[in-house]
């Protein structure tokens, strides 16, 4: 959620710089503010039902209240960019624009919240990468071979120095920095 804050927060400072350098004409600071709302939602609603219809979606069919059950986690970056597509195109017809003049004008506002979205999946431990013995592995506790075993115990392998097979590369921080 911190993520998806900081993502939101860059792309509001960045858009109103665009908005104040005339970047898209015509649109205000209050039309900019719609647009952020109408990305926001499809962001999480696209994400969320990207989730559901790519990952979850026999999970969802057992139990239909999975899907508004965030706290759970499951987004999906394909879902959310359909999402944005679909609010952005909304958007763009209710301010009479060409659908292409918002996207070039939202374009700059994507990476620095992708970014801040592939720390998040470092920090919750989504995501990672291949098997490494490079030195900046990393030993994720929610991988397939690590997710069954108790806490205290992937502790006290680490400590031994048993778990650097199961050392993975951090790519949502490659993925971050790209």
């Amino acid at each position: 959620g911190v993520m998806y804050l900081l993502a939101f927060a860059s792309a509001w400072w960045l858009g109103q710089r665009r908005i104040r350098a005339g970047r898209l004409p015509g649109v205000d600071g209050n039309a900019f503010s719609d647009l952020l709302f109408y990305g926001m939602l499809g962001v999480v609603l696209g994400g969320r039902l990207g989730y559901v219809l790519f990952y979850a979606l026999g999970d969802a069919l057992r139990d239909p209240l999975m899907v508004v059950r965030v706290w759970d986690g499951g987004m999906s970056f394909h879902g959310g960019l359909l999402g944005v597509l679909l609010a952005s195109w909304l958007w763009s017809r209710r301010q009479r624009l060409h659908f292409f003049d918002t996207m070039d004008f939202v374009a700059p506002l994507v990476p620095l919240g992708l970014g801040f979205g592939r720390v998040g999946n470092f920090v919750g431990g989504e995501l990672w990468g291949k098997f490494t013995n490079a030195g900046w592995g990393v030993i994720f506790p929610r991988t397939p071979e690590l997710q069954d075993w108790p806490l205290a115990q992937i502790q006290a392998q680490y400590a031994r120095g048993a778990l650097d097979k199961f050392a993975r590369h951090p790519s949502q921080l490659y993925e971050a920095a790209l």
